[in-house]
């Protein structure tokens, strides 16, 4: 008979909430409060002890369907083959339509691809009530990068501070603080980071108060200065796909490709996209979801531009530019056991890998 669960607030262990057996009195408790059945929730290969830092209250697990697309052949700074791509949805068609479109453009000799940008950002603000206390803390930032480049990265392994930027408001100063964040997606990273750096800024000088994020940098939302300025890696993908390669795997001409992007692009500027593309977001959350990544960051991540253009022979010219991608090949949930095996997949599980998993992506 089941125990008679007397509270309404969710039940935990605090000496131990990371156990098995802690987890099924949870799902117990929990079956009783909703009168569901949580038999398939409860069947997964995770290890409790590991998902501190990954997840709270758990009760199991939500599994995911994950295919396989490709091969898609890349040629570029982290890439030379041809990779097998896991994709997780539930979107019926995703992974086969990916894949058409991977072995199209195996067939037109892959896919090039370049890395611009490397850097994420974290923006605090200083509240501060004199004019000439806050150009006083500027000027004193703008002399010192090298002492708060070295309190930034105190605490981190993956972190290496490599631009400040002042921004000052009416009675606020923003501090942009700008890192090559390695192969860690990087936003705890940078956090703490910018954390120890507003404590030796507020000891030094007459701040009223100080708060780690101002919105500026517009985390997990888009805007149109990160895709100027770059927020995570920038990257440029392009190939060339013969006219008859176009026809058999899509029954179109390029002329048609060229002739509907240039009137989406119309449509686009009328509607204030940001990013002119059809579905980024489709291909990027089910690679982000199938390798830990944080599905959250498809937002800035899928705000990129499709460009087509008709060569002098009346081949295809494809190119995609990402501003804004941000992944990560340790931390995070990438070191799960069914994430992990994805990213080895690609071989890009673990140190030196990020900017490899970037140009798959």
């Amino acid at each position: 008979m089941k125990p008679e669960w007397k509270s309404d607030l969710i039940y935990r262990e605090l000496s131990s909430d990371y156990t098995p057996n802690a987890i099924e009195n949870r799902v117990n408790w929990l079956e009783s409060t909703t009168s569901t059945q949580y038999q398939n929730t409860s069947k997964h290969c995770l290890d409790p002890a590991q998902l501190k830092g990954n997840i709270e209250n758990m009760i199991g697990a939500t599994q995911i369907p994950l295919g396989i697309a490709g091969p898609i052949e890349i040629r570029g700074e982290h890439t030379q083959w041809k990779y097998y791509v896991p994709m997780a949805t539930t979107e019926g068609a995703l992974v086969k339509s990916y894949t058409r479109g991977m072995i199209a453009l195996g067939h037109s000799q892959g896919v090039k691809t370049r890395i611009l940008k490397n850097t994420i950002h974290v923006t605090p603000m200083f509240y501060m009530d004199e004019l000439e206390d806050l150009f006083e803390m500027k000027d004193w930032i703008e002399d010192n990068f090298h002492r708060i480049k070295q309190i930034a990265e105190a605490e981190t392994s993956h972190g290496e501070l490599q631009k400040i930027e002042v921004i000052v408001q009416p009675q606020t100063l923003l501090l942009k603080l700008s890192f090559d964040s390695k192969d860690a997606m990087g936003l705890n990273m940078i956090n703490i980071a910018a954390s120890n750096v507003c404590l030796y800024l507020c000891s030094k000088f007459p701040v009223q108060k100080s708060i780690v994020r101002s919105n500026f940098s517009s985390d997990k939302k888009a805007n149109h200065a990160n895709l100027i300025s770059g927020y995570g890696k920038e990257l440029l993908a392009e190939a060339t796909l013969p006219k008859r390669i176009v026809r058999k795997f899509f029954r179109v001409d390029p002329e048609e490709f060229v002739d509907y992007c240039y009137r989406c692009g119309q449509i686009a500027m009328q509607t204030g996209m940001m990013g002119l593309n059809g579905h980024y977001a489709n291909g990027l959350a089910a690679i982000f979801i199938a390798t830990g990544q944080d599905p959250a960051q498809v937002v800035n991540s899928s705000a990129g531009t499709t460009t087509f253009k008709l060569t002098p022979t009346g081949d295809l010219y494809a190119a995609c530019k990402i501003h804004n991608l941000l992944v990560g090949t340790v931390g995070g949930g990438t070191g799960l056991a069914t994430q992990k095996e994805a990213l080895k997949m690609m071989d890009c599980y673990g140190q030196g890998k990020a900017l490899k998993l970037c140009e798959i992506a």
